[in-house]
């Protein structure tokens, strides 16, 4: 058994689940009432919390299936890339003394993206769906960056419409976020259990 065992503590990255569901949650939260809604237009697509009954399907790009959306809008949840670059000398920050063991900190900084798509029967819609998540999230960027738990989060672009390839019945606008956030962790060097253990104790 080797000399020391390996801990880490901290968070060295973010739960992609939670970017993902989160991100979803908002744009459900946007359509669940045509009180929250900027446009008259888009007063008429609705999220009830259930797929069949809703006149907008809401999801990730990975729950989805074409046959779900039929004829109505849509607005499905993807994740882009995310970039890491460590931050301090040798990819570590320090060498911290703690309770007798020395702790080696790392620091990165994450870079990431998710797109909403916006979809449509016609052009037309998905603009006005696209213009709703816009303003949406440009009004409540910060309260999301707080969801997040993220350093900076903010509205990269919105694409022009085009067909869409995966529902040829439908026409696509795609809404593109950046965040960025600073993760940190520490690995401590502790001695195995069996070693903190006296015979005494094991003998009664």
């Amino acid at each position: 058994m080797t000399e020391h065992e390996h801990k880490v503590q901290g968070t060295p990255s973010l739960c992609i689940q939670y970017v993902n569901g989160s991100l979803l949650e908002v744009v459900r939260e946007l359509f669940s009432s045509p009180d929250n809604v900027f446009d008259f237009n888009a007063k008429r697509y609705t999220w009830t919390g259930d797929s069949k009954t809703s006149t907008i399907l809401i999801e990730t790009n990975l729950m989805w299936k074409p046959e779900d959306i039929q004829k109505r809008p849509a607005v499905l949840v993807k994740r882009g890339n995310w970039a890491f670059s460590v931050l301090g000398l040798g990819n570590q920050t320090q060498f911290v003394e703690h309770e007798g063991y020395v702790e080696l900190e790392g620091c990165a900084m994450l870079k990431g993206g998710h797109s909403f798509m916006c979809l449509g029967t016609t052009q037309t819609e998905a603009e006005i769906i696209a213009s709703e998540v816009n303003s949406y999230l440009l009004a409540f960027q910060h309260l999301i960056m707080d969801r997040l738990c993220v350093g900076r989060f903010f509205l990269a672009g919105v694409s022009e419409a085009k067909k869409f390839e995966e529902s040829k019945e439908h026409f696509v606008v795609q809404v593109d976020v950046i965040y960025e956030s600073q993760l940190s962790w520490y690995v401590s060097r502790q001695t195995p259990y069996w070693r903190k253990v006296s015979l005494d104790t094991i003998a009664t």
